[in-house]
């Protein structure tokens, strides 16, 4: 592997791997994708996965070493012509996906000495990132099966 990552995640059909790395410094090459026995990286999103969408075609990264931090959402990651979008969000740790894709909720909390309360984010692909602040600390986002 050009880098070593720092997670792994594979797609609700098991198709492929998305593996992220810390930084874009110290000669890392980016996050990369594993379809089968075909591997390919891209150099602009760099840290943790935090989820891949159910229709497998968005997945999101955060970037908690790198100042600023950053999350990075990255569209049609498995293919060659994938789009990438940063945000910055400080101290993203978990994301998830709404079951119909169209909303993914990722959830940060920036580090000490800062307050530990955390901070909702609502992205979708057609509305404007929301922000909501919640009154403590929290480190995960799911959906229950029923939505």
């Amino acid at each position: 592997m050009p880098a070593s990552p720092n997670s792994i995640i594979f797609d609700e059909r098991g198709t492929n791997a998305y593996l992220g790395v810390d930084s874009s410094h110290f000669g890392q090459n980016g996050a990369m994708v594993f379809s089968g026995s075909a591997a390919s990286q891209f150099n602009s999103a760099f840290g943790k996965v935090l989820a891949v969408s159910p229709d497998t075609s968005t997945v999101i990264f955060s970037d908690t070493f790198d100042t600023p931090n950053q999350v990075f959402i990255c569209n049609s990651c498995s293919a060659a012509s994938r789009t990438i979008t940063s945000l910055l969000i400080t101290g993203a740790t978990a994301a998830a996906f709404s079951p119909d894709n169209l909303k993914a909720y990722i959830v940060a909390t920036p580090p000490p000495p800062a307050p530990q309360v955390s901070t909702l984010y609502i992205y979708s692909k057609v509305d404007a990132l929301q922000k909501i602040s919640l009154n403590a600390a929290a480190n995960d986002v799911v959906f229950a099966e029923e939505g």
